[in-house]
């Protein structure tokens, strides 16, 4: 098989990209190839890890391509000639990069349009497979049109999609272990730490927005999260609005506490030392995930090597062995009884922290689960 020409569009957090280049304002004007090595450099999300794993085995190349960068993507426009529209940039600027890349394969886990889909699959007829990615229950087989494969880190979602005329895959998260060496192995600054959004609608994260606040008055949280409900933040009056139409009280109380209490978001490498830097760090699923779960966040605490306390879910054990390798919680106050009983038996909590981290970096390696989706993968391109 000759080498493989991949194409992985991904979207990142708006929130994550204005922190970065409020951190870095010089980059807004730098390199198309300046830009990529420095956000690539800080490990959001899944970063350039699909590219340096693939690329490794020889048989790949692979274009990674953050599809709503503005400052990135029109600086690679302007690199390349590229026209576009200020209404339609994100679509003119993907399909330029994608008839400049001329891939065989395009692994779509940004959501894309169908239409858009339909289009690129017609004028580009080398593109020979295309993956969609649903990781949050979207359920929804026309959203999918134009792609052969789904991928998904929840096995019912799998299953979905495979009854809906798809091919399914189950992808399992990965932690890249380089992360290791860009963060600083010390004592726990924090007893317990909270690392993550608060979108309190019903179906989002009113559940989370209601324990994190409940513990906070029983023991103390260090919490890290973006702006919910404050008077500076741009969303702040159609948020309220739909919290009031909701009937959400109780959460818009519980959404300006947050917002009094939390220390602020934290990204990429940042985020990775928080973690490392906490004895305990919580994790809970969205309110639409009932009965399966599977989160990012599962596999970075335990990569980083913090004791993950998590909100149980009926398919935990097929990934850890529960209370070894994480700690798990059925309720709000299990989950503050788990909280003062591992902090009481610091022995105990090393320990599964180590067993986590453990088995995070054997068995959810990046090398391991791409290593078994590629055969997946090139066993479709024969």
């Amino acid at each position: 098989m000759n080498n493989i020409k991949l194409i992985k569009t991904s979207a990142y957090y708006k929130y994550y990209i204005k922190d970065f280049y409020d951190k870095h304002p010089n980059l807004k004007q730098a390199s198309y190839k300046e830009q990529y090595n420095a956000i690539m450099a800080d490990c959001f999300a899944w970063a350039d890890f699909w590219k340096t794993h693939l690329e490794a085995t020889g048989k790949y190349s692979v274009e990674e391509i953050v599809i709503n960068n503005e400052y990135m993507q029109k600086q690679w426009a302007k690199e390349h000639n590229v026209n576009y529209t200020e209404n339609n940039w994100q679509e003119s600027i993907l399909e330029a990069q994608i008839a400049e890349y001329k891939p065989d394969v395009w692994f779509s886990h940004a959501d894309i349009s169908p239409e858009f889909r339909l289009k690129i699959r017609r004028s580009h007829p080398r593109i020979k497979y295309i993956m969609g990615y649903d990781g949050t229950l979207k359920h929804d087989a026309g959203f999918f049109t134009g792609c052969d494969s789904i991928l998904s880190c929840i096995d019912d979602t799998v299953k979905y999609y495979t009854d809906h005329g798809y091919q399914g895959y189950f992808l399992p998260y990965a932690f890249e272990s380089d992360i290791l060496k860009k963060i600083q192995a010390r004592e726990p600054k924090y007893n317990v730490s909270f690392v993550g959004s608060f979108y309190p609608f019903k179906g989002l994260h009113s559940q989370r927005l209601r324990l994190i606040t409940e513990l906070s008055k029983h023991t103390k949280l260090d919490i890290w999260s973006p702006v919910i409900l404050h008077k500076g933040f741009a969303g702040h009056m159609w948020a309220l609005s739909k919290l009031m139409r909701n009937g959400q009280w109780k959460d818009i109380s519980y959404s300006n506490y947050i917002d009094k209490v939390r220390k602020g978001a934290v990204y990429g490498v940042e985020m990775y030392q928080v973690l490392a830097d906490s004895k305990i760090t919580l994790n809970f699923h969205g309110d639409i995930v009932i009965r399966k779960g599977g989160n990012m966040r599962l596999f970075e605490a335990t990569g980083a090597g913090t004791c993950l306390l998590t909100d149980w879910k009926e398919n935990l054990k097929d990934f850890f062995e529960l209370d070894k390798e994480v700690s798990v919680f059925k309720s709000n106050e299990e989950c503050l009884e788990k909280i003062l009983y591992l902090l009481e038996h610091e022995e105990e909590r090393k320990a599964i922290a180590q067993a986590g981290q453990k088995r995070t970096l054997t068995e959810y390696s990046y090398n391991n689960v791409l290593g078994q989706f590629t055969k997946y993968l090139e066993a479709h391109l024969r």
